[in-house]
């Protein structure tokens, strides 16, 4: 138990000393502010930057945003209690939690691309 408090007490005072200069203004700026509709709270977010897609999670749904005009693309509905969103790239697959239903909802990355043409 010793050996792992104090690595850890170490790193903690690392982040502590040089957060600040992480945190300097000027680097980071608002690009853009996307609204997405809908009703609940809203959870996580993950982007997808090989397909240009970011899937935001909110209640009951997840919204499958265009990263690049901020469009809503798709919707991965009937996820009660929606909250994280994973990505297996190699399966081209994709999986949400869903804390309220205690389920996993799997969906298909490609038929989030094509979704797009329609």
């Amino acid at each position: 138990m010793r050996r792992f408090i104090v690595p850890t007490c170490v790193v903690a005072i690392a982040i502590t000393a040089f957060a600040p200069s992480f945190a300097r203004d000027g680097d980071y700026r608002l690009v853009r502010e996307i609204k997405v509709g809908g009703e609940g709270g809203w959870d996580y977010l993950l982007a997808d930057a090989d397909a240009r897609r970011l899937y935001v999670s909110h209640a009951t749904q997840v919204e499958v945003l265009n990263i690049d005009n901020g469009s809503v693309v798709g919707t991965i509905g009937n996820t009660q209690g929606v909250h994280g969103i994973a990505l297996a790239p190699d399966l081209g697959r994709g999986f949400t939690s869903n804390g309220r239903a205690a389920t996993v909802t799997l969906f298909e990355r490609s038929w989030m691309r094509r979704m797009v043409a329609w």
